[in-house]
């Protein structure tokens, strides 16, 4: 990794510097006003920078960061005495990627180079990606421009999206992900979705600690009506535990590999068909909330203006009763419409004598 530290104070890095030392990353201190060369011919991984520039105290870190950010983004740590007075225009607090951490304890700086640290080749090779995506997706410029009518700028933007998207995913389809792999989390669309994962706010404004299953909720209402502003009540499914959705009880006594096995057999032929039982189930995201269960038959009507989109909307004043944790992507969420559609559109037939009709199907 390559790390690029920019402070006119080499005293108060040394630590960090040392660390990248022991990692054999290769590291460089500059001061602000060799910033610009360096940001082309040292190409870094991650940024680790001062906020202000002499006794003057000039401030010289947001004309920085609008240069990182136009030269391509990376991963920056502001390690400044003011940290905690510095106000990040709205387009950069959108990135969790971007760390405020106030000098004194170079710990913290290195704990998220630390972290950071394995990602950097992946976010490496999708830049490298990205230009062999775009070249193809714009290859479909030729085929629009003999159109009669020029699709808008919003057509071919979701058109040359969804070819960069479909690039990306025949790349990287010979590799099984983890189930965590159908959400999109955090999420990122401006308005609630059909399947946004949906959690009820705690009591205590504690959100980093999974909750209850039957905290979360699943929204079956289409994207479409709530974007479109056709509803102010959104219909969601409530979710509940693991068992309800597999249906296996917990033995009285252990059991052996063998039954564990036939279990786990069973489950995944529930797993892959994507319901059972009126349920669909939901893997965890470790850390964020648990694995759980989605119970299609326990909806709830939860008013549009009570659902938060993310948590940072939340505050003390606010009257949000839930807030968005994630999205589920296409096909996934298909798969729980779906679902939902067989559960809910089910016509209930009259009790017949299904013994006799078996018989009558296999006689004796």
């Amino acid at each position: 990794m390559k790390v690029l530290i920019v402070d006119d104070r080499p005293d108060t890095i040394k630590d960090i510097q040392n660390h990248c030392d022991d990692k054999n990353w290769e590291s460089k201190l500059i001061s602000f006003d060799n910033f610009d060369e360096c940001l082309e011919t040292f190409m870094p991984d991650a940024i680790v920078l001062d906020w202000k520039d002499g006794a003057d105290g000039e401030s010289r870190g947001e004309d920085v960061i609008d240069k990182i950010w136009s030269n391509g983004f990376k991963p920056i740590i502001i390690f400044s005495a003011i940290a905690g007075t510095i106000d990040l225009n709205d387009k950069y607090k959108a990135s969790n990627l971007i760390q405020l951490q106030p000098k004194g304890d170079e710990q913290p700086v290195i704990d998220y180079l630390d972290k950071i640290c394995p990602f950097v080749p992946t976010i490496t090779k999708i830049k490298e990606d990205f230009n062999i995506a775009l070249l193809q997706a714009l290859n479909s410029i030729d085929m629009m421009s003999n159109l009669t009518h020029i699709p808008t700028e919003n057509v071919m933007r979701y058109i040359f999206a969804k070819r960069v998207s479909t690039y990306y995913d025949k790349e990287c389809v010979e590799d099984k992900p983890p189930a965590w792999i159908q959400y999109i989390y955090p999420a990122i669309f401006k308005t609630l979705c059909v399947c946004d994962l949906i959690r009820k706010i705690p009591d205590n404004k504690v959100f980093n600690t999974p909750g209850n299953p039957e905290d979360y909720y699943i929204i079956l209402t289409p994207s479409c009506d709530i974007a479109q502003n056709k509803v102010t009540q959104i219909l969601c499914a409530t979710c509940c535990t693991n068992d309800k959705f597999h249906l296996i009880t917990e033995p009285q006594t252990p059991r052996t590999e063998n039954q564990l096995s036939k279990q786990r057999d069973k489950v995944k032929i529930f797993l892959n068909t994507g319901y059972n039982n009126n349920c669909v189930a939901l893997p965890c995201i470790p850390n964020v909330f648990p694995g759980i269960a989605v119970n299609l038959k326990q909806l709830v009507l939860c008013p549009i203006n009570e659902i938060a989109l993310n948590q940072t909307q939340i505050s003390e004043s606010s009257t949000y009763k839930y807030y968005r944790l994630a999205s589920i992507d296409s096909p996934f969420k298909e798969q729980i419409v779906w679902a939902h559609m067989l559960n809910a559109c089910r016509p209930g037939m009259p009790d017949r004598d299904m013994d006799l009709w078996a018989k009558e199907m296999i006689p004796s």
